[in-house]
């Protein structure tokens, strides 16, 4: 199929051929230019109109702009106007002026009779040789123009070449009318003119529509301030011929109220003009288009201009030209551009670009009111577009992340990014973006960087002190015995080395060959080995620990912490290679005599052999006992040998030698291993609350693997360890070496949600807008209250009205500290990005925080980021990120209360009251010198708070501890949980005098009271998620209700999120543990992160919110009353039931449960209903204990536990044990007992 343009070429050389007749001619034309429309896919008239423009204006270029725009525009074909734009781009990156017009008679071959495809074709040598052949007299002749007198011959021939030229100037130019020759009747029209400024000159120029480029008089333009560019024939309208200079320059619009943008042009100089300069309107008009000025006035006015073009012509262009432009296709380009201009115009980030457009420097360039940037990738010149700060982020993540990005390099990208855009420090940001990416930092090649710094292994003093081991294997062929398996064993001062072959990797297996190890050698003080489970066991741990030796473990998936027996694997493995290939089923066997050869050969650390360091001397071995018999030695009569006093003198110094010198040697290659280890290994070291990469693959495939992360450093094992919590919640242990610094994308615009539990514990600044009305006793709900005792309470808060104004208090109190760790190094966090539409929002709440002189500013060194917190509501929060501040705080171990102790003190009360204090963390002060430590940065300033900011560390436990010391006086009838303080009494009288006294107290250490979170003289009130009073308590419904529409969890993360929750109130459910015992295995490490639900979870989840919404309410106990426990034991569980009595009913306190391990459920009977008996008592320890205490079990023999001696030594421990509590034991059927025998069952 030919080509269209190959269509386009015949249609325009067709000629009639012979015996042809016009008819046919025409229907082959007709033929052909069909097909030429088909392959252009030209389907309407205004698309036909276009193709025909494009070809015209294709044909117009030269060779060098034509080979572009092909290579541009492939087989397709641009429209108008973006083929116009795309020429007009590449003039501008060629440096070329716009007045060259092309023309034949120039260097550039004309393309009116060649294809595009023509123009980069590639012709062979012999094609070219057979190609046609011209005569020289079918060339034509070129014309020659001499540039100083314009006659038919070369300027070098010229007999006006040295002549002087004539000073005189020409009135040649300019048609200058005296008007004392014209009649009366003559209408002369005015010149219009018009300032220009050129070089930062202010021109007073003529606008000439008849003008063709851009003349100046060079009296008034300085020469140093431009360039030669060349030389140019200007022609009078009289026929004149002038010779004038070329420069290159800008020119802008004097207008200084707006942006002015200036426009590179081409500018004849010359000494014959009588005025300043001449421009064209044309020119003008571009000038004037790219500054928004308006020029209709202009354009209406031309015929006053000395216009040579015709009034239809002009019309017909404009026509042409508002046809073109309000084109659909290109309506989408030109309004992306209209938006684009805006944004340059608009972005802070390219305030210098447009002050060195206007001032000419930096390379900057207009065109069509877009902002350029001219620069040169491999010699070629380029006009990199100039992007917005808005639009970067889009654009780097399409050149590095994205399909067409393929996550390259910082170069590449860069240098992809460069063909097309710039921005200023672009480098950087590049940098930082491609160093950021998440995909590249869990992709990137593991480097010598990565490591730690070594320290040489001491060499204890005596062999067999400290010992490493491990297992190789499996090993394929076993044995004939049925070895698989080889534990491998290596004394660290001699260097001895073990191997035991084993058929099975049994914790028992591994206890007896190394036992059999140590009834030859000794039992060491320290056994190191990695975290196989046949190590970690408990028969492996119960053997060490008879035996007398500490156990030391490696750090998970790091073999070389563990490196001595490593090792010594590889070269067993190697020696075991030969031995196989000869003899693969009696491998076992020769493993004695791979142990010799290793012994008697010198270690490479210590310079001498294991044997020697073991026995004093060296090994009589085959080579030695070979040399004796081929040298014919002969051995000393048995009577002359020397006395054993001698010998043992003798090897006790060879001993010490063999030492000595194993010592030094060894002193010397460890110093050595290590300084060439860490010539480019560093200290690294990580803090609590920094995200990690850990250096291991999440999948064998090498092309799907990546790195594990990120994650968070949650606790650190000196002196090379660290465990790390990843996204799925699982917590890994993990050396230093596999752990890279996680860098997250510090262009990210800090604004989190409420909801997001991710980002980690959200603690914004409190509202601070809330208003409270005068009359206090209309914003709280009394309606419970008689008409007397509402008078009573409203009475006692109006007189202490100061609490509830509303107003932040600091309170007098002592100052919050921060305690930073002394080894510890901060580092300046990311600052988030605030975008720009919340930006408003946090100037209003910094200036709030500024009037209630909560905050002030401050230059400290190191400010930490603040983040916008998206409320429910749809208001803005501010929260400031200190977690790198708290990684380095010294904890604060201050108690805390007990959440059911306070219930359950609080909830025996007939009437409770609780406070909320306003703002509590905003009322303790600063210390002076911990100020700077607060600091955190804005977008427009860095503050510091004067009092004790919300995210702090520590800061739960200061308050805990201020209120605490304020209420220690009234524990009897006052608790507190941080800010929460609950007031309690028996009757009303009593509460009336107990809250005066507590809202006395809270004036006089100048606190503020939130009113509307206040819940005044209840019988139940909501406290810690539960509603107590009246001895008894219960879930809240809130809670409940929010429990019962949670959705189904699709992870672990989520399950056990769900199971925490629910867990809080496990002691309202009797059977709790065994209606999450199917999610609980869910948990377990076998099952993947997305769990696998089943209808069984389905139900077991409908069942546990179900109990939670139905949970029964449970009763405070009562010290003074006797204690009534009821316990049973399953083959699977024990549980048990607290309760007392109360007349004949009996009340439960709390019900309890738990799963059997596989040992206690070997136990026999009494064994388990005996540990029932333990375990529930510890679990209630702390309400029963020296009280009376009568305990059911179903179990007959049970009683008889506290009276007789127990025949095993287990049921004698635990009859001591329950020496110490006033316990009578009675037996009770089960059925009597539903609930601890269901309990114990439903486990």
């Amino acid at each position: 199929e030919p080509t269209p343009l190959a269509c386009l070429q015949n249609f325009q050389k067709a000629k009639r051929l012979q015996n042809e007749t016009h008819v046919q001619f025409a229907s082959r034309l007709a033929t052909g230019w069909e097909q030429y429309c088909t392959l252009r896919d030209v389907k309407d008239l205004e698309t036909l109109k276009e193709l025909i423009v494009s070809d015209k204006l294709y044909q117009s270029l030269d060779q060098e702009t034509s080979t572009h725009v092909n290579l541009k525009q492939e087989r397709g074909w641009f429209r108008p106007l973006m083929l116009g734009k795309e020429c007009d781009l590449f003039f501008t990156s060629k440096n070329r002026s716009f007045s060259e017009v092309h023309s034949d008679s120039q260097k550039y071959s004309s393309n009116e009779h060649k294809s595009r495809e023509e123009t980069r074709q590639y012709i062979p040598p012999h094609s070219r040789r057979d190609g046609p052949k011209f005569k020289s007299k079918d060339k034509e002749t070129k014309k020659l123009d001499c540039y100083i007198c314009g006659e038919n011959h070369m300027a070098r021939n010229c007999n006006k070449k040295y002549s002087k030229p004539d000073t005189k100037r020409k009135e040649a130019v300019v048609a200058k009318i005296n008007s004392d020759f014209l009649k009366p009747d003559v209408n002369i029209h005015p010149l219009t003119r018009v300032t220009v400024s050129v070089g930062g000159k202010e021109l007073d120029c003529i606008l000439d529509s008849g003008t063709q480029v851009f003349v100046i008089n060079s009296d008034l333009l300085n020469n140093s301030e431009s360039f030669d560019y060349g030389k140019i024939m200007l022609t009078s309208a009289f026929g004149e011929n002038v010779v004038a200079r070329l420069i290159k320059s800008t020119i802008t619009l004097p207008n200084k109220t707006s942006l002015n943008h200036p426009l590179e042009c081409i500018i004849a100089v010359t000494d014959k003009l009588n005025v300043d300069a001449l421009i064209p309107l044309s020119l003008y008009e571009s000038l004037c288009s790219l500054n928004k000025e308006k020029v209709m006035h202009l354009v209406a006015d031309k015929s006053e201009c000395l216009d040579n073009r015709s009034h239809e012509e002009t019309n017909e262009n404009d026509s042409a030209l508002s046809e073109t432009m309000n084109d659909s296709d290109d309506s989408n380009f030109y309004s992306d551009a209209t938006k684009l201009k805006q944004e340059q115009k608009e972005c802070l980030s390219l305030e210098t670009v447009r002050d060195h457009l206007t001032q000419s420097k930096g390379n900057f360039i207009l065109i069509e009111g877009l902002i350029y940037h001219k620069d040169k990738i491999l010699g070629e010149p380029v006009a990199q577009l100039v992007l917005p700060r808005s639009r970067v982020e889009n654009v780097m993540k399409l050149a590095h992340e994205s399909v067409f990005g393929g996550h390259m390099g910082v170069r590449k990208t860069k240098e992809r990014i460069r063909y097309n855009f710039y921005w200023p420090n672009m480098s950087n940001d590049i940098a930082d973006f491609v160093r950021t990416c998440m995909g590249c930092q869990l992709r990137r090649k593991d480097k010598i960087s990565d490591r730690a710094p070594i320290t040489p292994v001491a060499r204890p003093e005596l062999p067999f002190e400290t010992v490493n081991i491990d297992l190789i294997g499996p090993i394929e062929p076993p044995s004939g015995r049925g070895h698989k398996y080889v534990l491998c064993l290596m004394d660290q001062m001699t260097r001895w080395p073990e191997a035991i072959p084993l058929r099975s990797l049994s914790a028992k297996a591994t206890c007896d060959a190394l036992l059999q190890i140590f009834s030859r050698t000794g039992i060491p003080n320290v056994i190191a080995s990695d975290r196989g489970t046949n190590f970690t066991s408990s028969l492996t741990e119960e053997f060490v620990k008879r035996i007398g030796s500490s156990p030391r473990f490696s750090c998970p998936g790091y073999p070389a912490s563990n490196g001595l027996v490593e090792r010594w694997n590889g070269v067993l493995k190697n020696m075991l290679h030969h031995i196989i290939r000869e003899d693969p089923r009696n491998w076992d066997h020769q493993i004695p005599f791979l142990l010799f050869a290793y012994r008697e050969v010198p270690n490479t650390t210590t310079g001498v052999s294991p044997f020697r360091l073991m026995y004093g001397r060296e090994a009589r071995g085959p080579l030695a006992i070979l040399k004796s018999s081929w040298a014919g030695e002969v051995h000393l009569p048995t009577n002359v040998t020397p006395s054993a006093v001698d010998y043992l003198q003798e090897m006790k110094i060879k001993m010490e030698k063999a030492a000595e010198k194993a010592s030094l040697v060894a002193a010397d290659k460890q110093k050595s291993y290590s300084e060439y280890f860490n010539k480019r290994s560093s200290v690294r070291a990580f803090n609590i609350g920094e995200q990690v990469v850990l250096l291991i693959p999440d999948s064998s495939n090498k092309l799907y693997a990546r790195w594990t992360g990120p994650g968070e450093i949650v606790e650190h094992h000196p002196p090379h360890s660290y465990k790390v919590r990843l996204a799925d919640g699982t917590v890994r242990h993990v050396h230093v070496n596999k752990i890279r610094k996680y860098h997250p994308r510090s262009l990210a615009v800090g604004v989190i949600f409420e909801e997001d539990h991710d980002f980690g514990e959200i603690n914004p600044t409190p509202n601070t807008s809330d208003v409270y009305s005068r009359e206090l006793c209309e914003k709280i709900n009394l309606n419970h209250l008689s008409d007397e005792q509402r008078n009573n309470l409203c009475g006692l808060l109006l007189r202490h009205n100061e609490l509830f104004t509303g107003k932040m208090k600091v309170a007098k109190v002592g100052a919050h500290r921060i305690r930073l760790k002394p080894d510890a190094e901060r580092k300046k966090p990311f600052v988030y990005r605030i975008p720009e539409a919340l930006k408003d929002k946090v100037d209003e709440q910094i200036d709030e925080l500024l009037a209630l002189d909560l905050i002030e500013e401050s230059d400290a060194e190191i400010a930490y980021p603040i983040v916008c917190v998206n409320k429910k509501d749809g208001s803005i929060r501010l929260c400031v990120d200190y977690r790198a501040l708290n990684a380095v705080t010294v904890s604060d171990d201050f108690p805390m209360k007990e959440a059911v102790d306070l219930i359950q003190s609080i909830g025996k009360a007939n009437v409770i009251t609780t406070l909320d204090l306003l703002k509590g963390y905003w009322a303790i002060p600063m210390d002076l010198e911990c100020k700077a430590l607060t600091s955190f940065k804005t977008h427009r300033q860095q503050y510091q708070f004067k009092v004790m900011s919300f995210g702090l560390k520590n800061a739960s436990a200061t308050f805990q501890r201020v209120i605490n010391r304020a209420l220690s006086q009234y524990r009897n009838f006052s608790r507190a949980y941080i800010d929460d303080i609950a007031v309690y009494s028996e009757n009303w009288e009593e509460h009336m005098i107990h809250l005066e006294t507590i809202l006395c107290k809270l004036r006089e250490l100048n606190f503020a009271v939130n009113l509307k979170k206040c819940s005044f003289a209840r019988p139940h009130v909501k406290y810690l998620g539960h509603v107590i009073g009246s001895g008894r308590h219960q879930p809240d419904p809130d809670k409940t209700n929010t429990i019962e529409n949670l959705p189904q969890p699709k992870t672990k993360k989520e399950l056990r999120s769900v199971l925490g929750l629910c867990n809080y109130y496990r002691e309202y459910i009797p059977s709790y543990s065994e209606l999450v015992y199917p999610l609980t295995e869910l948990t377990k490490k076998k099952v993947p992160d997305s769990i696998p639900w089943t209808k069984e979870h389905d139900l077991t989840f409908d069942r546990l919110k179900r109990a939670l919404v139905e949970a029964p309410s449970l009763y405070t106990p009562k010290p003074d009353q006797p204690f009534i426990v009821r316990s049973d034991a399953s083959q699977i569980g024990v549980a048990a039931c607290l309760s007392q009595r109360a007349g004949e009913k009996c009340c439960p306190i709390a019900y309890a449960s738990q799963k059997l391990t596989r040992c206690q459920q070997s136990w026999s009977t009494i064994e388990r209903e005996a540990f029932a008996i333990v375990w529930c008592l510890k679990k209630f320890e702390v309400w029963v204990y020296g009280s009376e205490i009568e305990f059911y079990t179903d179990h007959n023999p049970l009683p008889f536990l506290t009276k007789g001696a127990p025949q095993s030594a287990r049921l004698q421990r635990w009859a001591f044990a329950l020496q110490r509590y006033n316990i009578t034991i009675k037996h009770c059927p089960g059925a009597k007992m539903p609930h601890a025998d269901a309990l114990s069952r439903l486990v």
